[in-house]
């Protein structure tokens, strides 16, 4: 039981004469020339040896040197790619990690969001597996990289953070409703190149197109967001009365689902009318002549809705109708309209 040092050589070698008997050799891993955190690779430490008279007995003893790589996985549910105190962390995720001889380990975040590896020095790539059941469907990254390369130094610690947040899918199809039932029919027409002003949970606005289908689609994250068609594009048909849908629409994204929204319009234009008294009976009005106030006009639409204006002070009324055939009749029982009287 007497204990010896011997110190290796410029050629890694050491050398020492024993009794017989059992021997058991033990690399001083804490020796400043000892590579801090290495692994073995060849040889067992400690050793145990029987040794036997007048016979030589050799071991040889290999490492690799190694650092440790270190990860956190969180949910970023504001988005600005920092874990705030109330932000949670992500555990139970499956991390594969690549080292430099391109072996392959799984990792499972604990219940921090941690996970940590020792590996040999040179290249590493760490990879989340988003498959796993506990990583948020489609979430989208704030924090950090996926996959991330990171160059293991022999003693270091590397950390990588990486920071989610839930997203859900918001899409929408604009057509033209040409009868204005509300209904998309087969022969209606969608309604292409038409930009939609989408505005998500984090007031971040982004703008969508609609394609040769009229459809488009976004990923979003979690919570409140708004669409809003523009109605100036040149593609969107002026003046246009919506007859499905609303105009902004705000739905409350949830992740991993997708939320669909549809909106029809029907093409107008504006019908505007004149009453007055031509007390001079030439069919035109003069300077002279008043206007006829707060008479009712009934109109009648393409679609035969019925609907009444008013004329004003001035005798004028106006009307946003669906294109198509339209009828106007006064109202010529109306106690402000003059009795008998007949039209120039």
């Amino acid at each position: 039981s007497q204990v010896q040092t011997v110190t290796t050589d410029a050629n890694g070698d050491w050398s020492i004469i024993l009794p017989q008997g059992d021997a058991i050799s033990s690399i001083d891993e804490t020796d400043p020339d000892f590579p801090t955190g290495a692994a073995q690779t060849e040889g067992d430490d400690p050793t145990t040896t029987a040794i036997l008279s007048g016979q030589t007995f050799n071991e040889i003893d290999g490492f690799y040197e190694t650092g440790t790589l270190t990860g956190h996985l969180y949910f970023d549910e504001n988005g600005n790619a920092t874990q705030e105190p109330s932000e949670a962390d992500m555990p139970n995720v499956d991390v594969e990690i690549m080292d430099v001889f391109g072996v392959v380990t799984t990792l499972v975040t604990d219940a921090n969001g941690d996970w940590s590896i020792i590996l040999p020095q040179g290249g590493a790539t760490s990879s989340i597996v988003r498959s796993d059941p506990d990583f948020p469907t489609g979430a989208e990254q704030t924090e950090g990289t996926d996959p991330t390369k990171t160059t293991i130094l022999s003693g270091q610690t590397f950390n990588e953070i990486d920071g989610f947040y839930e997203t859900g899918t918001l899409t929408g199809h604009l057509y033209f409703d040409e009868n204005g039932n509300g209904t998309q029919e087969p022969s209606e027409a969608d309604m292409p190149n038409v930009d939609v002003e989408i505005t998500d949970s984090f007031s971040q606005v982004q703008t969508v197109t609609t394609d040769a289908n009229g459809d488009w689609s976004i990923v979003l994250p979690q919570g409140d967001a708004t669409s809003n068609i523009d109605e100036t594009d040149p593609n969107f048909p002026t003046g246009s009365t919506q007859t499905e849908g609303d105009d902004p629409t705000t739905i409350t994204i949830v992740t991993g689902q997708t939320f669909n929204e549809i909106d029809g319009f029907y093409e107008t234009g504006t019908l505007t009318g004149h009453l007055y008294f031509d007390e001079n009976g030439n069919g035109t009005q003069e300077p002279s002549e008043a206007d006829m106030p707060n008479v009712d006009v009934e109109i009648t639409d393409s679609f035969s809705q019925v609907q009444t204006v008013t004329t004003d002070a001035n005798g004028d009324w106006s009307i946003i109708l669906p294109q198509g055939d339209a009828i106007s009749s006064i109202d010529e029982t109306d106690p402000d309209f003059p009795t008998g009287a007949a039209q120039t």
